[in-house]
């Protein structure tokens, strides 16, 4: 057994974590802006820890670096793949169980086979609560827009409340966003049918 700085993997113990999950399907969700997050580094979890906490300590960066270097190698993963500093790391757990690192809705839309309704799509259409410009729903509405690019359709949004200027939309890949208040499903059926063509 070797200590890691207070953590410390058994021999043996990531094969029988490993026979556990065996035959599941393991995803660990992040957002956008962690799925490419490095475990190790000047951008890895120990040093984006120091440096988040206000007082810089560049050795206090080097020794958690080292101690998680140290755990990855013994979960045999030498050279953590980018999105292993997900979640402080605990990306670094799913990916040595044999798990993947995704997007919410990278997946979802594998988990409903996305890619057999885009076969059929005439327009996507992504209904988010609200999409503003603050961020909210933007992932979401990203993720549909890349989805109606890859079936050369048009992308629209539905949500209760719209506070994001044409011009954005457009940088998103959207055509329009419709803001429908409270009642979406009467809001939807009527912007269904303008796109009946």
């Amino acid at each position: 057994m070797s200590a890691l700085g207070g953590l410390a993997v058994s021999d043996g113990a990531i094969e029988v974590a490993r026979s556990v999950v065996s035959g599941r399907t393991l995803v660990g969700v992040v957002s956008d802006d962690e799925l490419e997050a490095p475990l190790l580094g000047v951008r890895g979890v120990a040093a984006r820890r120091t440096y988040s906490s206000g007082k810089p300590d560049i050795g206090a960066a080097l020794a958690g670096d080292a101690v998680l270097a140290r755990l990855a190698a013994d979960l045999g993963m030498p050279e953590p793949p980018p999105g292993a500093g997900a979640g402080n790391g605990l990306a670094l757990a799913i990916l040595a169980l044999g798990g993947v690192v995704r997007t919410g809705p990278a997946a979802i839309g594998e988990l409903v086979g996305i890619e057999r309704s885009l076969a059929g799509a005439d327009l996507v259409v992504i209904l988010t609560e609200v999409l503003d410009f603050g961020g909210a729903g933007i992932a979401e509405t990203r993720a549909a827009a890349a989805w109606a690019e890859q079936a050369l359709v048009p992308c629209v949004a539905i949500a209760t409340r719209v506070q994001i200027s044409g011009r954005e939309l457009r940088t998103l890949g959207v055509e329009s966003a419709y803001e429908v208040g409270a009642d979406v499903a009467s809001g939807a059926a009527r912007i269904a049918r303008t796109w009946n063509w």
